[in-house]
């Protein structure tokens, strides 16, 4: 067992030095932002947001890569007036995007905006969510029914509050509710998820202008399944304090992210507060210089621990810059990273990726111009050498590291010929015994990719474990090792 568990380590150690990181850029007109990034099922990313020209109105704005960050898709969707893409899913059969849209201009009213495409990004149906008040979407979840939930807020006699909408898989809308509504009290939900019960929780944001002293708190909302208020808890830390991100631990309780003007060393700092099942905080800690550290996506690890994302003007090149902080499980800073050159680079949304390393999305100011802004980073928050073999030219024989590794329930497996010769690619045990045939044939120099789903040549699924894959080419022997995790 010893042996088997310092194998698992050495091959994610190896996994990791293997993993494609990148940085690129997407834009063609003076404004394109993003809002949200998803890994997708294929591996690639999908960016979310809008774009705009001029003082002329938004469109949301799609932007499908694959997974080396190269585009390949685009889409705007276009609408008579002003409209936007705050947050996006995943679906079986495509993927649904949510945001605003002026439905009226006389006067003019914002309301929440669904909208399904399909996986070349082309539109299936679009939705309004009904509301006599106008309305604003910016955070969007599928629920264990198949539907949805979208949190935002709403605006009710000149004030917003905390807005929940319920909508169906087809878009149709089951339920809303409103809550923090209080005459002279600003609230914004910004974050959503659905809990084990099947309920819901919101993280945002409370301005009170009874006061009038530029001063704000952070404001939880636990709900049920149909939407009504269990417990809400407030955080005031007597200056300007927001929150943007909430995460569930691995113990039942919460970790929610976000910038401090009244804690922390300097101006604005990125704060990770923990709490229980019940919203009682347990810790607080800041990250961050003299200058605006601002937090805006967090994500709980399996360790324990949790990464941050967000932006510094305290530390590296120019401007803002990416800024991604790892911690331990009680909030202490394992490592940070500052990712951006001179110009404006702010990230807002933060993933954790198939194989292991982290997604950051925001925008690159440069000049007056802003664009999309993708950075694919290894367990480590480092972008290194960016490998591409189906770009290599096949000056040599060579066999890739499978991906995903460990896998379930399957891997590919890549190499590179650097001419036409009888390739063999097998799978055998640690036993030495033979366990399938993947390739047994002449091939043509280039790149090649298959795929092994754990099928022995019996046609039966193997057991968990170590597994040996071996490929042979002329007078050519590689071979690597793949761990079969059920």
């Amino acid at each position: 067992m010893k042996i088997f568990t310092v194998l698992i380590l050495m091959i994610l150690v190896m996994n990791t030095a293997a993993q494609i990181t990148f940085e690129k850029t997407y834009g063609t007109i003076e404004t394109e932002e993003t809002n949200a990034v998803i890994q997708t099922q294929d591996h690639g990313y999908l960016l979310a947001g809008y774009n705009q020209i001029g003082s002329n109105s938004s469109h949301p704005y799609l932007v499908k890569t694959d997974e080396q960050g190269d585009t390949i898709w685009t889409k705007t969707y276009s609408s008579q007036w002003s409209s936007g893409a705050d947050a996006v899913v995943e679906t079986s059969d495509g993927y649904v995007f949510t945001g605003y849209k002026v439905v009226t201009l006389a006067p003019s009213k914002f309301a929440i905006q669904l909208v399904k495409i399909d996986k070349q990004g082309d539109t299936l149906w679009t939705k309004i969510i009904p509301n006599s008040n106008e309305a604003w979407a910016e955070d969007i979840r599928i629920t264990r029914d198949g539907g949805f939930i979208i949190c935002g807020y709403e605006e009710v006699n000149y004030y917003n509050c905390y807005h929940l909408v319920k909508v169906s898989s087809t878009g149709d809308t089951v339920w809303t509710r409103r809550y923090n509504w209080v005459q002279s009290i600003e609230s914004q939900a910004k974050q959503v998820l659905q809990t084990a019960d099947g309920g819901y929780i919101m993280i945002g944001n409370v301005d009170d202008y009874t006061y009038l002293d530029g001063t704000g708190f952070i404001s939880l909302v636990r709900t049920d399944s149909v939407g009504n208020m269990l417990w809400t808890k407030n955080y005031d830390w007597s200056g300007w304090d927001l929150a943007y991100s909430i995460a569930q631990t691995n113990n039942g309780g919460y970790i929610v992210g976000g910038f401090t003007w009244s804690q922390g060393a300097g101006k604005y700092d990125m704060y990770l507060m923990r709490t229980d099942e019940q919203g009682d905080s347990l810790w607080l800690k800041t990250y961050g210089g003299v200058e605006y550290d601002r937090g805006y996506a967090v994500q709980a690890m399996a360790d324990g621990g949790f990464v941050f994302a967000g932006q510094t003007n305290s530390y590296g090149s120019g401007d803002d810059d990416f800024y991604l902080v790892r911690t331990d499980s009680i909030g202490d800073t394992l490592w940070t990273r500052t990712i951006g050159g001179w110009n404006r680079e702010d990230a807002y949304d933060l993933e954790l990726t198939a194989d292991g390393g982290y997604v950051l999305a925001g925008n690159i100011l440069d000049g007056s111009r802003t664009s999309m802004h993708l950075v694919k980073t290894d367990a480590n928050g480092l972008i290194t050498s960016i490998h591409n073999p189906a770009n290599q030219s096949p000056a040599d024989f060579h066999l890739f590291h499978n991906y995903p590794n460990p896998f379930n329930p399957a891997t590919t497996i890549s190499y590179i010929l650097n001419k036409t010769t009888d390739v063999s690619l097998s799978i055998y045990d640690t036993a030495g015994r033979l366990v399938n045939i993947l390739v047994n044939t002449k091939q043509a120099p280039g790149f090649k990719s298959i795929q092994w789903s754990g099928i022995d040549f019996r046609g039966t699924k193997v057991s968990s474990g170590i597994y040996i894959c071996v490929l042979k080419a002329n007078n050519f022997k590689q071979s690597l090792k793949m761990v079969l995790l059920k």
